[in-house]
């Protein structure tokens, strides 16, 4: 981030949180386009309900929309590797769809940018959205899940080991054959040591910041963070919002 970039932040966060009643308003990152950049904040209501907005100055804040089936599968027919443009009123018509027999050609679906700028930062935070066990708690009351008051941080060996963390939005393979829901949401969370593929996340030590980074090669750019023997921890993402599908090619075999 640049230094304006951040003294905006502190006042635009403000009144973003103030407009929309929000419990906190943070960074999630920023994407690259190829004209301009996007910046992207998560905006969380006491329920644990998230809003997520974009920016080009850090000042003027726009909300992304929602994430839908349709426009997640139009987005899975745009060629591998499609970067932004950083034009957010862009539009990529694509091709319609073969009309059945005796009957009149579709129009031709298109896709905005910022419904891809949308489906990009909802695939990331699905996709690496990371914790330290024990950071999180549900409330017993309503089931939200809240920062746990009790959690005290990692040690230097428990947070170079990814049996540490937990991905956020990713449950257990046994939970969700189950379909059950159990009465923790957290007890079903994933361990990052099950990450798909095997070596995808990599662990780095900071000695300059006492911080350990979790990094993913599979989203290059999104690095999760804990500074040790503190309850601080966090995620943040800094990339051209494309996956590295030739990930397979670079681990080892």
């Amino acid at each position: 981030l640049s230094i304006s970039e951040s003294a905006a932040m502190q006042s635009s966060f403000l009144l973003l949180k103030k407009q929309y009643r929000f419990a906190s308003v943070k960074l999630f990152g920023k994407i690259k386009g190829k004209l301009t950049d996007y910046l992207i904040a998560i905006g969380e209501e006491g329920s644990g309900q998230r809003k997520y907005f974009y920016s080009l100055d850090a000042v003027i804040w726009a909300q992304l929309p929602e994430v839908t089936a349709e426009v997640k599968a139009l987005c899975e027919k745009l060629p591998a590797g499609l970067p932004l443009t950083g034009d957010i009123a862009h539009t990529i018509t694509l091709e319609a769809p073969e009309p059945e027999e005796g009957e009149e050609p579709a129009e031709p679906p298109t896709i905005t940018e910022d419904a891809r700028l949308a489906v990009a930062v909802n695939t990331i935070e699905m996709e690496c959205a990371l914790a330290p066990v024990g950071a999180l708690m549900s409330n017993p009351l309503d089931g939200h899940v809240k920062a746990n008051p009790n959690y005290k941080g990692l040690d230097l060996a428990a947070a170079q080991s990814l049996s540490s963390y937990v991905f956020l939005n990713c449950q257990t393979p046994s939970s969700a054959l189950s379909g059950s829901q159990p009465m923790d949401r957290l007890e079903s969370l994933a361990s990052a040591d099950s990450a798909v593929p095997a070596g995808s996340l990599c662990t780095r030590i900071d000695e300059s910041t006492g911080t350990i980074q979790v990094r993913s090669l599979l989203w290059p750019g999104h690095v999760t963070y804990v500074k040790l023997g503190t309850p601080a921890h966090g995620y943040c993402y800094f990339g051209n919002g494309v996956k590295n599908t030739d990930i397979a090619f670079m681990l080892p075999q």
